[in-house]
């Protein structure tokens, strides 16, 4: 049986986690952990098959007993609020979370965006306990017609450096693109994408700037920095 030590080491190794959660369970005030659980802020849950009471509406827990449409859909519905690019002023903060398991495959990935105000973690012991089949993306959202060169042209072109406030950890990503899968998939929102819907799909792209870090991470395929795909960025 392992030690009174050992076990008091891997509750010290699970804190920080369960701290991030009560964080963003509860909008960001923090409480002590032996103290009750802040209460939740009112409304009901963006992912009402993996909320609880305890974490409030803006975490969502999800295991791999859940169907994968359910689990799409609400990713889809999170990002479709956090990603667009005035999404930085907005209140809006949500936990992804996703139990030891397998999600997604290569014929049926399960591929999402992350936006602002957004943390994805896996809750095993080690990154290699959560496994996804897909993508897990940050591109370069903030696009528009703008000037550039000298003398200035105005040119259709795409920002990343206002791509904060995001965070991937503690999980395994084995990318599923393009070579993979008959077509795109249907990102929720929509993705600019001046190269068509096949380029967007070829990258496991994690194109941010600050307060944005990849943590503790498995990933088997590329991932680039840079979106690629997005014009000028």
């Amino acid at each position: 049986m392992p030690s009174t030590m050992t076990n008091k080491r891997r509750r010290a190794r699970r804190l920080p986690l369960l701290a991030a959660v009560l964080v963003a369970g509860a909008g960001f005030a923090i409480a002590p952990l032996s103290a009750a659980v802040a209460s939740p802020p009112p409304g009901p849950s963006i992912c009402p098959d993996a909320s609880s009471a305890t974490f409030g509406p803006n975490v969502c827990v999800f295991n791999d007993t859940m169907p994968q449409t359910a689990i799409q859909a609400d990713l889809d519905a999170i990002s479709t609020l956090q990603v667009p690019i005035t999404s930085q002023f907005d209140t809006g903060r949500y936990a992804i979370l996703f139990e030891p398991g397998t999600y997604g495959s290569t014929t049926d990935p399960l591929i999402f965006q992350v936006g602002y105000y957004t943390e994805v973690a896996g809750l095993g012991y080690l990154p290699s306990d959560t496994t996804i089949n897909g993508l897990i993306e940050s591109f370069a959202n903030d696009c528009g017609n703008r000037p550039n060169g000298n003398p200035p042209v105005t040119q259709f072109w795409c920002n990343s450096t206002t791509n904060f406030w995001r965070s991937l950890s503690n999980l395994t990503l084995n990318t599923v693109t393009n070579d993979d899968t008959p077509g795109p998939p249907n990102y929720a929102p929509p993705v600019v994408d001046p190269y068509g819907p096949y380029c967007t799909n070829s990258e496991e792209a994690w194109s941010v700037s600050q307060a944005a870090p990849i943590r503790r991470a498995i990933i088997n395929g590329s991932v680039v920095f840079q979106d690629y795909c997005a014009q000028g960025s």
